[in-house]
């Protein structure tokens, strides 16, 4: 297996991994999709935010934005937190999951 396609394969089972937790995190918590997307990347890259705060900033996203049926809740609340993330000093760097979400470790 080339190097690419071993990294591919890591970045599948890494996005399997947020994917699965975002599930396991929406159903046991009672949060709609965009509050447990935010959570899960949130402790996925570091955020360093509190899951009650995520919750509460996610929940204008939930059911497309409010209720309205719009834009997918999960969708957009995973932006916002990128947008959060991507703004933190440093975040010129690579943002990268701690090891234990890593595929190699």
């Amino acid at each position: 297996m080339s190097c690419a396609e071993e990294k591919k394969d890591q970045g599948e089972d890494f996005i399997a991994q947020l994917r699965g937790r975002c599930e396991n995190y929406y159903q046991a918590h009672d949060h709609c999709c965009s509050e447990a997307v935010m959570v899960v990347l949130n402790q996925a890259f570091g955020g360093g935010l509190d899951s009650e705060s995520l919750r509460r900033l996610g929940t204008g996203f939930c059911g497309g934005m409010g209720g309205g049926e719009g834009p997918c809740g999960a969708l957009s609340g995973a932006v916002a937190l990128v947008g959060y993330l991507l703004s933190m000093p440093g975040a010129g760097e690579a943002l990268s999951p701690p090891p234990a979400w890593r595929a190699d470790s």
